[in-house]
């Protein structure tokens, strides 16, 4: 029986199952990690521009032809001779004629024909994204195939790795996974936005209106002003906080035999206590950083989740960057996102290694599927199922510099895996799918075997995209 199918079993006879109560940990003590965010690039990204780039001049067979009778390229924002290299370690596909003993990988230029940045060169006077993540190190899944190009059945295959309704999200698994090894945490998963079902397995918190942080943030504030009058002065609140805790305690502690009763102090008095968490959050929250002029919604999220994450509030996070369902301008939506998409990733970097947990920390950046390689009447490009998705695993000490693996065809369709290739698949000939790759992830993330996943398995072969 399901887990899930047991809990709503157990609902319908009035019984309330709860798991059992781990140790406390220490008050403020950060959880040990590492901590996942996910990054969902909600729509279908344009892979050729960037994680699987091809040239105005590489046209797939049937393509459209234009004026002149010829084939109309992937895309027309470089020709293949801009394409630029950089060393990289690359994992081979079973086609002869893929170059991958050069051991390099292939980027788009720095500006597009009318000058924009495509790849975040410079970008808010920063680093190039590639120098930015280099050190830690990143990889680049290319040749994933949905198998499927639709939003809601694609986007539920992409957080969770399965098709089945409710199927939970890879971060409600590691949260849950998480608190039952005996970590505390308020809200253990964070959602900003997307699919974030759970399979009943925790409870997400989700933030899509920043404005409910002053609330959090300055608690004692009567209004928004931050300048305007408070409930209470400094001295009075802390007075309060304090007796507060006594007179919890004091109920703890008396005896009484009444199951119900005693649990029920039992967890209001967690409630209180992990206050603390929720004040040691607002006490550190830095609305310069957050509120600067430069800082977008990505960052604001990022900014949110790995401060929670160092408090202790959270395990796993899932952020979203919506619009890139370019059936329309394809190349000027597309670019505009990477450049969003690129500076939060260089955001990230910057802030995780300030707030002192980078090294904690593992990032995936996933989309339901790609374009296709071919221009609709509107400048677009339309639902195609191929896609390729980017880790950066530095809480599992797993990259090291630049590495892709995975590939497409001259046509932009999955290559199977070759036999014996660096991190290989154990199955020859399998294409990587959204369900492998998160079997792999749930490995990495110390998931495999354990009874979290009971109900929730995934019956893939298993291929090493991390050694």
């Amino acid at each position: 029986m399901h887990r899930r199918d047991f809990m709503k079993l157990a609902a319908a006879a009035g019984l309330t199952v709860m798991p059992p109560r781990q140790a406390a940990r220490a008050g403020g003590e950060m959880a040990p990690g590492p901590y996942w965010m996910t990054i969902n690039l909600r729509g279908g990204w344009d892979t050729t521009l960037f994680c699987d780039p091809r040239g105005a001049d590489h046209a797939v067979e049937g393509a459209p032809l234009d004026q002149n009778d010829e084939p109309i390229g992937v895309n027309r924002a470089f020709t293949s001779d801009q394409i630029l290299t950089r060393p990289a370690h690359v994992t081979c596909t079973d086609d002869p004629d893929d170059n991958c003993e050069q051991g390099l990988l292939r980027l788009g230029p720095d500006r597009g024909p009318d000058g924009a940045l495509l790849y975040g060169h410079g970008l808010y006077g920063q680093p190039n994204v590639l120098d930015a993540l280099a050190d830690p190190g990143f990889t680049i899944i290319n040749g994933i195939d949905a198998g499927l190009t639709s939003h809601a059945q694609g986007e539920r295959q992409a957080m969770s790795g399965a098709l089945d309704r409710g199927a939970p999200t890879l971060g409600s698994l590691i949260a849950r996974h998480q608190l039952d090894g005996g970590a505390e945490m308020p809200i253990p998963l964070l959602s900003f936005g997307g699919y974030d079902s759970t399979g009943e397995l925790v409870a997400p918190t989700r933030l899509t209106r920043f404005e409910v942080l002053d609330k959090i943030t300055k608690p004692n504030l009567s209004l928004d002003d931050a300048a305007g009058p408070r409930f209470h002065e400094t001295h009075s609140k802390n007075a309060i906080d304090e007796m507060v805790a006594r007179r919890m305690q004091r109920q703890r502690d008396r005896a009484t035999t009444l199951p119900r009763h005693a649990r029920a102090l039992a967890q209001l008095h967690d409630v209180r206590l992990r206050r603390h968490q929720l004040r040691r959050f607002a006490e550190t929250f830095e609305h310069a950083v957050f509120d600067a002029p430069t800082r977008d919604f990505i960052q604001r999220q990022i900014y949110v989740s790995l401060l929670s994450f160092r408090e202790g509030l959270a395990a796993s996070a899932g952020l979203t960057i919506n619009g890139w369902d370019t059936h329309h301008d394809n190349d000027r939506d597309q670019s505009r996102l990477l450049r969003q998409l690129f500076g939060a990733l260089i955001f990230l970097r910057h802030q995780a290694a300030r707030m002192g947990v980078l090294d904690r920390l593992n990032v995936v950046v996933l989309s339901e599927f790609g374009r296709t390689p071919t221009y609709n009447r509107f400048n677009g490009k339309d639902h195609h199922s191929v896609s390729s998705w980017m880790t950066m695993l530095w809480g599992s000490g797993l990259e090291d510099g630049i590495r892709v693996v995975g590939g497409t065809d001259a046509d932009m369709l999955a290559r199977p895996m070759t036999e014996g290739a660096e991190f290989a698949t154990l199955a020859p000939g399998v294409k990587l799918s959204p369900a492998i790759v998160h079997n792999e992830l749930r490995h990495v993330a110390g998931l495999a075997g354990e009874p979290v996943l009971t109900g929730f398995e995934l019956p893939v072969p298993r291929v090493r995209i991390w050694g």
